[in-house]
């Protein structure tokens, strides 16, 4: 470890010999990288593919899919503000941990809770992508 301090390289990179930079990102959040880490639920988001560790082990980006109509969630705008709603069970084991508005430069994210009714508002910045994910099934987008 004292290696890997001295050369301000992580010790994984430094083990494998390799040390691979990225492009610079070219600027759309729509496209942001999420990870989340599925032991304790840690999310972190990146601008490209990105090298990230979370409870010891290397996480992969989650790949969004895109919500069927029932799966959506109800989007409304009320008092110039997106009113973001869903009757998705939120217990514990079966909830939405989070939502976000992506627009090209712009990122608005909510944590939501087990227990909470799935009732937000969120700025209207522009039309953009609605992303989500559940605990169960997994992260999933909508265009609004």
């Amino acid at each position: 470890t004292q290696l890997s301090g001295i050369f301000a390289v992580d010790m994984q990179n430094l083990l494998s010999g390799e040390l691979n930079r990225n492009d610079l990102p070219g600027g759309n959040m729509k496209k942001l990288k999420v990870y989340i880490c599925p032991h304790c639920g840690n999310l972190i988001t990146s601008m490209t593919d990105t090298s990230v560790t979370c409870c010891g082990r290397k996480l992969q980006a989650v790949i969004p899919q895109k919500a069927t109509e029932a799966e959506k969630l109800s989007v409304q705008i009320i008092e110039h503000e997106f009113f973001i709603s869903s009757d998705h069970e939120m217990t514990k084991d079966h909830h939405i941990t989070f939502a976000a508005l992506l627009t090209s430069d712009t990122v608005f994210l909510k944590k939501l809770y087990p227990q909470w009714d799935l009732q937000i508002r969120v700025p209207i910045f522009a039309h953009g992508k609605l992303l989500w994910h559940c605990r169960k099934h997994g992260l999933f987008y909508q265009e609004v």
